[in-house]
C-alpha cells in the first residue's frame, strides 16, 4: 500500500509584502546577487501552497543560477510516498517556482515551441516537455518572469501539463497584485 508522504514543522517565513507571514517549514537563506531580486520563492511560497498543489513543503531547497547580468532562482519541492510496510520513499515528482530578471518578451524570442497563455491576467507562455514529464508555464512577474514547473519521474502516471495551469495559477495568487 502506498500512501502520501509530509512532514509538517511550522516555523514563520519572511514576507516581503503587508500581509502576516504564512508558516514556512523550512527556512532558506535569502539570496545575495548583484541584481536583487523583489519576490523570492522560497521566502514567499508558503507551506500551505505547496501542500494544495500536492509537494512536501520540508523538501524545500534553493536553485539559484547567476551571471553578471540577471538573476534566477528558485525553490525546488518534491511530491514522495512512502511504502507504509517497507518505509521507503520514493520521489514521484517535483514543482519548481522561479523568479528571475529576465523578461517575457527576451523568453519568447528564445525559446521554440512555446504557446501563449494568461494567468489571472498575467501574461505568460507554457512550454511542454516532448517527453511528457515536465511542463513550465512562466508568467510576468514581479522581477521579470516566475516560472512554474512541474515534472514527474518517469513511468509515472500524473501527468504534469495535466496540472500546469492550476499550479500556475495557485503561484500567481501568492505575487504581488502590482509591480
Amino acid at each position: 500500500m502506498v500512501a502520501a508522504f509530509l512532514i509538517t514543522a511550522t516555523v514563520a517565513g519572511c514576507t516581503s509584502n503587508d500581509r502576516p507571514s504564512d508558516p514556512i517549514a523550512v527556512r532558506i537563506s535569502p539570496i545575495k546577487s548583484s541584481v536583487p531580486i523583489k519576490w523570492d520563492p522560497c521566502t514567499e511560497v508558503a507551506d500551505v501552497t505547496v501542500r494544495e498543489l500536492g509537494f512536501d513543503p520540508s523538501t524545500r531547497r534553493r536553485e539559484t543560477y547567476r551571471n553578471d547580468e540577471e538573476t534566477t532562482t528558485g525553490c525546488r519541492f518534491t511530491r514522495i510516498v512512502q511504502d507504509e510496510v517497507a518505509e521507503n520513499r520514493a520521489e514521484l515528482g517535483w514543482l519548481t517556482v522561479i523568479a528571475s530578471t529576465v523578461a517575457l518578451d527576451r523568453l519568447r524570442n528564445t525559446i521554440s515551441d512555446e504557446s501563449d497563455t494568461s494567468i489571472n491576467g498575467r501574461p505568460g507562455i507554457t512550454i511542454p516537455d516532448l517527453s511528457g514529464y515536465s511542463c513550465n508555464t512562466t508568467m510576468s512577474g514581479p522581477d521579470g518572469t516566475i516560472a512554474v514547473r512541474l515534472g514527474a519521474m518517469p513511468g509515472e502516471t500524473w501527468r504534469p501539463c495535466d496540472q500546469i495551469e492550476n499550479a500556475a495559477l495557485v503561484v500567481e495568487s501568492t505575487l504581488p497584485q502590482s509591480f
